[in-house]
């Protein structure tokens, strides 16, 4: 059988290759072309490798969980610069000076809660003042102040009492904190017109404290009893406002 061109053809391209290795081989260029060969692949293929990396595209059920904590951050960020500056116009319009201070710490331990700020009796800040978030929340009290430190027992605690307003009625009750962030509230004339809703403020209705859940009845008594929920959320403070004993009265 004849044989093809192409055929033909590959025989000897590969008889020309031979014999150029046998070349190459016999004049020493033979180890000096292989040496290049290793080096040359290396710096494409890092490159090669760092364009791949840059160029591939991010995995849809993959998403980058940085990119959202940071949007959070930011977020929440905002909302607390906004929070401090309506109690900064606050401030302002009740001619209250309040003390700021940054929360070091929250805890809850056998059933109460507390916020460790960075000021104290430096700063003017004594026991029994009262303590207020951002947002205008009633937090609690200073139950102890050192140098450069306090402690707020929150006002949910057992055994706390303040002087409340329920919202709209404007009667004003006693409230009681019985742990679990809520708060009993006492001393309600029972024709008082209340519901699950209403709110628990302070100061002439500055300051909310807590929101009605449940009001209870007591036909054989003068004065009825409700429980309201807590506003304020001291695990998520970050920035708290003091106010001056004054302030209270």
């Amino acid at each position: 059988m004849a044989m093809k061109k192409n055929d033909v053809l590959k025989i000897i391209i590969i008889l020309l290759a031979a014999g150029l290795l046998v070349w190459i081989g016999k004049s020493g260029k033979g180890e000096r072309i292989r040496r290049t060969a290793d080096l040359l692949p290396r710096p494409f293929v890092a490159v090669g490798t760092r364009l791949r990396l840059l160029t591939l595209p991010a995995s849809p059920s993959q998403p980058d969980d940085r990119l959202t904590a940071l949007e959070f951050a930011l977020r929440e960020k905002e909302e607390e610069n906004e929070g401090l500056q309506e109690a900064l116009n606050f401030s302002r319009r009740a001619n209250i000076s309040f003390i700021g201070a940054e929360v070091l710490h929250y805890r809850r331990e056998a059933g109460r809660e507390s916020l460790l700020i960075n000021a104290g009796k430096e700063q003017g800040i004594s026991t029994g003042q009262l303590v207020i978030d951002s947002n205008q929340f009633l937090l609690g009290r200073v139950h102890s102040a050192e140098g450069s430190t306090a402690l707020v027992d929150i006002a949910s605690n057992p055994g706390n009492t303040f002087e409340v307003r329920i919202v709209p009625s404007s009667v004003t009750v006693l409230a009681v904190g019985i742990g679990g962030r809520t708060l009993l509230l006492r001393l309600i004339p029972q024709d008082t017109p209340i519901r699950r809703g209403d709110f628990v403020a302070l100061l002439n209705g500055q300051f909310l404290l807590g929101e009605i859940a449940r009001a209870e009845s007591n036909e054989a008594s003068a004065f009825r009893e409700a429980r309201a929920t807590l506003q304020a959320r001291p695990e998520r403070v970050r920035e708290v406002f003091v106010m001056p004993s004054a302030a209270k009265k």
